[in-house]
């Protein structure tokens, strides 16, 4: 009788721990959806910010001077659009593969704004573009490796 309960006691341990590694399982896949989110949601926000007209100026107002914030803003932008690609696919796809969507995104990005009012395609924008991602997925790197090298200090100390 007492061999049979401490069998059943076995069991019962066994089939909670698959359940709390059946829980796990779940919360990472229901992680790993979220950490997609913030990529789609940027790729939104900056079609539409393209999408708005530029500000021209108007006759008589003399040469502009040049800004260039708006060179600042695209490296920025995609150095972001970057590093969300890599939070959320990252190490499942290849590093070159994120590299290119974000490179193709930001061609898009600007042959879109050929076809915006008072907005155009420019090659400079492009370059600015190409200088962000490659920030951002440098930048996404050095963090991915301090992430996994703490993780491993961690196993090692405990385990």
């Amino acid at each position: 009788m007492i061999t049979l309960n401490i069998y059943y006691v076995m069991n019962v341990v066994i089939l909670q721990q698959w359940i709390v590694n059946q829980n796990k399982r779940g919360l990472k896949m229901k992680i790993k959806k979220l950490k997609k989110i913030p990529i789609i949601i940027f790729a939104i926000v900056i079609f539409i910010l393209s999408s708005f007209r530029q500000k021209l100026p108007l006759p008589g107002e003399g040469v502009p001077i040049p800004d260039y914030s708006f060179y600042i803003y695209h490296i920025g932008e995609f150095g972001l659009f970057s590093m969300f690609l890599m939070l959320g696919f990252y190490p499942e796809f290849k590093l070159y593969f994120l590299m290119g969507i974000s490179l193709l995104y930001g061609i898009f990005d600007e042959v879109h704004q050929y076809f915006v009012p008072t907005r155009f395609f420019d090659v400079v924008d492009i370059l600015c573009n190409s200088i962000g991602v490659i920030l951002g997925v440098i930048f996404s790197l050095v963090v991915y490796r301090i992430k996994n090298k703490k993780k491993i200090m961690e196993r090692i100390n405990h385990g």
